[in-house]
């Protein structure tokens, strides 16, 4: 008998007390698979696709709890005033997603000056873009105060505005994060999202 056999005592009976050969086949490719996933080439992407669900379903719940306890004047309000979301990514004319097709080039050809620089570029761009919407938002405040226009709206004006520009330094933080294969920390910036 080998020594692991002679390490394990018969159960009952004489029964051997091992579980059977399917059981402890099963266990070692549960372990082997537990072992892949778990290394830290695998956690990364991992963690990354549990915060994105993790992020859709609070964006699931909030959703919900918005439409039950806001009326269907301010989900208007809302829901036009957000438009300008949209529509402000045209103010950075495409760098970002320049900068998302480049990126990843110049990093495999180990040319990490020309990245660098991309990402200066790319961010410089950003910045640029968030003074923008700053001051579009600042003077639609202003206007909005100046008319005596509702308060409502001169606080959505306000909220979309800086949203506006969390939403261009977060693409941006995006776009470098997912090119330099930093999946954990753009995981952990997703689940402060």
């Amino acid at each position: 008998m080998s020594e692991i056999d002679q390490l394990v005592e018969p159960g009952p009976a004489g029964l051997d007390s091992r579980p059977p050969m399917r059981f402890r086949m099963l266990r070692s490719t549960f372990s082997s698979a537990r072992e892949k996933w778990w290394s830290k080439e695998h956690r990364a992407p991992v963690f990354f696709t549990a915060s994105s669900i993790l992020l859709s379903v609070a964006q699931l719940l909030s959703g919900v709890v918005i439409v039950h306890y806001i009326g269907p004047r301010e989900m208007g309000l809302w829901a036009s005033v957000s438009l300008a979301l949209t529509y402000a990514f045209f103010a950075l004319a495409g760098v970002q997603n320049g900068l998302s097709r480049e990126l990843p080039y110049y990093l495999g050809a180990n040319n990490e000056g020309m990245a660098r620089r991309l990402a200066a570029t790319t961010l410089f761009y950003t910045a640029g873009g968030c003074l923008l919407a700053l001051s579009a938002g600042a003077g639609a405040v202003a206007f909005l105060i100046w008319k005596h226009s509702d308060p409502k709206l001169t606080y959505a004006v306000a909220a979309v505005t800086l949203l506006i520009m969390f939403k261009f330094y977060q693409n941006y933080l995006f776009v470098t994060f997912r090119s330099k294969n930093s999946f954990m920390d753009l995981a952990r910036v997703q689940v402060w999202q």
